[in-house]
């Protein structure tokens, strides 16, 4: 299997739609829309990746936000690198952005291990938001203020 051939995309596709199926639209934040819009995987080619995140908004500004981001390892010719991260927002006085609660990062060696990775990856964000999809409740499981 190549990394250019039909059956690539078309796997590739519909585990894409599979995630978008199971999560609701990201939040618009107040009507603006500051990342992809909903459905949309975006690209970034200095870093030869694609990503895409789902964020879920609690009361007071908080959030919880899971993220998929598929890229090159540029150290390993073929390879990639597929790997997901649950945040929720900081609540530090240092105020820095988000804490990682859990992740995953899978490196694999062509087309069918990284759709095999993929697959893997998103049954994770399953099973995470499946204990719960509220910022309150994982900032206190990671034992977060």
């Amino acid at each position: 299997m190549e990394w250019d051939g039909g059956d690539v995309r078309t796997r590739f596709l519909t585990l894409a739609s599979q995630w978008h199926s199971r999560h609701p639209a990201p939040s618009s934040g107040g009507g603006r829309i500051d990342g992809p819009q909903p459905g949309q995987w975006m690209w970034h080619p200095p870093a030869h990746s694609i990503y895409d995140s789902h964020t879920y908004e609690g009361p007071d500004d908080d959030w919880l936000e899971v993220a998929i981001r598929i890229e090159n390892a540029d150290y390993s010719p073929g390879h990639c690198r597929i790997g997901a991260s649950l945040a929720v927002a900081c609540r530090c006085e240092g105020g820095h952005g988000q804490h990682t609660v859990v992740e995953t990062l899978w490196r694999s060696g062509g087309p069918t291990a990284a759709l095999e990775a993929l697959t893997t990856v998103l049954r994770s964000t399953d099973q995470w938001l499946a204990g719960s999809r509220r910022p309150d409740w994982w900032r206190r499981t990671a034992g977060l203020a």
